[in-house]
This record gives C-alpha cells, sequence and structure tokens, in this order.
C-alpha cells in the first residue's frame, strides 16, 4: 500500500526504491491527524490576521472612506473570535483520552527527480488499526513544520 500511494506523487514512478519503513502504534489525541488539521487551521487563520492588520494599516495611512475602515476592523474581530474558538477547541481535543487509533508507518525511499537526479524522500503515513486503508500521509517535512506549530502553540507562542 505504501509503495503505491508513494508512487502516486513521485515524478518518475519507475525508480521508486524502498529505503526503510518503520512502523508504529498511533494513539489519539497526539498521533491524530485531526490534530495536525487543527494546528494548521489555526496558523493559517493567524497569517490571514496579520495580512488584514497589515492591509488595515495600510488603509488608515493613506486616509481612506470609515466604511472601508469598519469593513476590515470587522473581519479582524470576527477572525480573532474565530481563533480563540478553534484555539479552545484545540485544548479540549489535546485533554480527550488517549485511545488506540491504528498505525504510523516513517516510510523512508529513493527515486529520480525532475532533474533525473536520485533523492531520498520521507512519508509518514496513518493506516486505520486493520490495516486496510492508509487514512493520510504527509511529507515527513510538511509534518515536522506542524508538529512544531503545535510545541510553538503549547509554548505559549501561539498567542502571539
Amino acid at each position: 500500500m505504501l509503495e503505491k500511494a508513494v508512487k502516486t506523487i513521485l515524478y518518475d514512478p519507475d525508480s521508486y526504491e524502498k529505503q526503510e519503513t518503520v512502523l508504529d502504534s498511533a494513539f489519539a489525541p497526539l498521533d491524530s491527524p485531526e490534530l495536525m488539521d487543527k494546528v494548521e487551521k489555526i496558523q493559517c487563520d493567524k497569517i490571514e490576521m496579520t495580512a488584514l492588520h497589515n492591509q488595515l494599516d495600510s488603509v488608515l495611512h493613506t486616509n481612506a472612506n470609515k466604511k472601508e475602515i469598519t469593513n476590515l476592523t470587522d473581519k479582524l474581530e470576527n477572525l480573532s473570535s474565530t481563533i480563540q474558538k478553534e484555539t479552545i477547541d484545540l485544548i479540549q481535543f489535546l485533554q480527550t483520552p488517549r485511545k488506540f487509533i491504528g498505525f504510523r508507518a516513517f516510510h523512508t525511499y529513493r527515486a529520480r527527480n525532475k532533474s533525473s537526479e536520485s533523492e531520498v524522500g520521507h512519508i509518514v503515513a496513518y493506516f486505520d488499526p486493520d490495516f486496510l486503508v492508509i487514512q493520510r500521509k504527509y511529507d515527513a517535512k510538511d509534518l515536522m513544520e506542524k508538529m512544531k506549530m503545535l510545541k510553538d502553540f503549547q509554548k505559549g507562542k501561539g498567542e502571539e
């Protein structure tokens, strides 16, 4: 299943070579793809909020009309409220009891890229408890970025 899933994302699927696969049990909430979705949503909303703040600053410096300022301020307030709700939801999700959700595979492979150079890739795949379906797969770098977002959030940096 992993080989088939990886080949769908490769530039040259015929060059695929399995290097290593490490399998581990996965437990919610910390191993769940749902957690990563929640973290990513908050991060995206915070990026959008920064863009809205910058837009509002720009509008204020150009002496824009009151309607435009009010519109941007309303959007900021709504987004701020959304982020607060998402944060509460994330905290509650992290407090749910630990439960077996399936398996997680760390898969390393080698394949040729667009330049015909061989490079190593890393995928993390989540399987259902019966090993019938890959529920989600991530590039390992993407997953590590999401884990860093979660750690920053837990340290309080998520409040910035």
